[in-house]
């Protein structure tokens, strides 16, 4: 659990987060859940979740979402502004959790000016940035890929826009928060348990298979 734990909660330090914070995760998959739990420890006032997804959008709410949207059935964007204050323009800050090209375009369209917008999906197709919303909204997207093997060993890719992968040492302080029970409810992350024979059928291929209604983790 303390792995993709780490995922969540380096994205969520590095998007400028303060408490108060009003929020949409794009996406509920299992890092899309842990950044909710997240922001939900660390104070955020407002969190909405994006899923096409049934079982998932039931998941998010059982973690305390404050609302879930189905982007599949209506435009998300009207939506996630009714629950806003009047004249705030957008959310503060957007996780795209997802990775494809309807993510990111809700994701600059929802987020306020001069919010954040933090890509934490691995995306498997080139994405197309209108540069145009980004500057008139002075939006802050700083993309960055995070590896670290030792404390001196780091590599970093910059653009506007937040790009995270791995996390920056935060092992020590997630599992520090774990045992001062900050995260409530975290073990019903763990769907199975499974031998390491079993990692292939009973692991990898059981994700895959399950993708739609499992909404966790399958762990060794």
């Amino acid at each position: 659990m303390v792995e993709p734990l780490s995922v969540a909660y380096h994205a969520v330090k590095r998007s400028n987060f303060v408490p108060g914070n009003t929020v949409l995760i794009i996406g509920a998959g299992p890092i899309g859940l842990l950044v909710l739990k997240v922001l939900k420890a660390l104070g955020a006032s407002w969190i909405g979740v994006s899923e096409p997804a049934l079982t998932r959008r039931q998941t998010a709410l059982e973690h305390s979402a404050s609302a879930v949207f189905d982007p599949l059935a209506s435009d998300v964007i009207p939506q996630v502004l009714s629950f806003l204050a009047p004249g705030a323009g957008g959310v503060d800050i957007v996780f795209d959790c997802a990775g494809i090209q309807a993510s990111l375009n809700t994701a600059l369209k929802v987020v306020r000016p001069r919010g954040n917008v933090v890509d934490i999906a691995v995306w498997g197709t080139e994405a197309k940035l209108d540069m145009g919303i980004v500057m008139f909204k002075e939006i802050i997207l700083t993309g960055k890929l995070l590896i670290y093997h030792t404390a001196s060993d780091s590599l970093t890719i910059s653009l506007l826009g937040l790009a995270t992968i791995g996390y920056d040492k935060v092992h020590a302080e997630v599992i520090k928060l774990l045992a001062e029970g900050n995260f409530p409810g975290i073990e019903k992350f763990i769907t199975r348990k499974i031998g390491f024979e079993d990692v292939v059928e009973k692991g990898i291929k059981a994700l895959v298979a399950e993708k739609d209604t499992q909404s966790a983790f399958s762990f060794i």
